[in-house]
């Protein structure tokens, strides 16, 4: 197995294989914290128009270049996650748009066979499902 440290849009476009998206601060955190906190399922989407026309059937979370999007529930904030309602995303769909993770992972998954969503969260597990894999390093 081959393993590169890829970087940004051009990491993502470039990745093979199984490939691992890591973003530790935010978008992966929010991810693991989302269905822990109940919601039935996770979609990412890149483009702000089609979180849009998700409104009023799923729970928008999401940011633009660090800042809030107009229209959105809530940023990919993890403490703003853990302080809104605890109820607030059981047995919803929530729609998750970052502009660096979820793009990248989105690419990523046009050309490889698995990708992994990684941060500090969910390390343990993305390190076990990459050594159960076996790697020949």
């Amino acid at each position: 197995m081959e393993i590169r440290r890829l970087s940004l849009r051009a990491g993502a476009e470039a990745a093979r294989g199984t490939g691992v998206i890591i973003d530790v601060f935010r978008a992966f955190t929010c991810a693991p914290l989302l269905l822990h906190l109940g919601a039935r399922r996770l979609i990412l989407a890149a483009e702000i128009a089609a979180c849009l026309a998700w409104r009023g059937r799923a729970i928008l979370v999401g940011e633009q270049d660090e800042r809030p999007i107009a229209g959105f529930d809530l940023t990919n904030s993890p403490w703003q996650i853990l302080a809104a309602a605890r109820t607030m995303f059981t047995g919803r769909t929530v729609v998750l748009r970052t502009t660096s993770g979820v793009t990248g992972a989105l690419i990523a998954l046009a050309h490889c066979e698995d990708v992994l969503l990684a941060s500090f969260a969910n390390a343990r597990a993305s390190a076990d499902y990459l050594r159960a894999r076996r790697p020949a390093l």
